[in-house]
């Protein structure tokens, strides 16, 4: 290949750079790894999507510029993971003490007019004001859930789980 690019390079000098593109981009094509793309879209979306700007920005702008947006798109994630931290609803395991999230355990119970939360974040000032607002909601809002004990009107506690995380 080095060879011809240094003896035949005349030759290369009269093809027309519409050639020369599909030629390169035919080369390229096999390089995209699609196999990770269907992972990625089965597992996280916000990750296929982070893969999708950064290959679009590097096939239509070059690599520098589809790095430098594939780190900046990242890093804004990351901002906005940090800033908006996932809460999760608690609810007690049937015959046990433990407590789980209520969407990955749908046979964990809750109790009415209670609500226990897990803050699955540190919390810090970038994020104190979007939990306070989700603290409110979950206050506010009357839970429909198969709740125990008596009936109310609305959520009279809101338990937060503090637990200490292990690193």
């Amino acid at each position: 290949m080095g060879c011809a690019l240094l003896f035949l390079t005349p030759v290369f000098e009269y093809i027309p750079q519409c050639a020369l593109a599909a030629i390169v981009i035919a080369a390229v094509i096999g390089l995209v790894d699609y196999d990770e793309a269907k992972f990625l879209w089965r597992v996280d979306k916000k990750d296929f999507l982070l893969w999708t700007i950064t290959c679009m920005t590097t096939l239509l702008l070059g690599i520098e510029i589809g790095v430098l947006v594939g780190v900046g798109v990242s890093l804004a994630f990351v901002i906005h993971e940090s800033a908006n931290p996932h809460i999760a609803v608690l609810g007690r395991l049937p015959g046990t003490t433990i407590y789980r999230n209520t969407q990955q355990y749908p046979e964990a119970y809750t109790y009415n007019g209670i609500v226990i939360v897990r803050i699955d974040a540190p919390i810090y000032f970038a994020n104190t004001s979007y939990i306070k607002d989700r603290l409110r909601d979950y206050e506010i809002e009357k839970e429909e859930s198969k709740g125990r004990g008596p009936e109310v009107s609305r959520i009279h506690f809101v338990i937060l789980e503090m637990a200490r995380k292990s690193p």
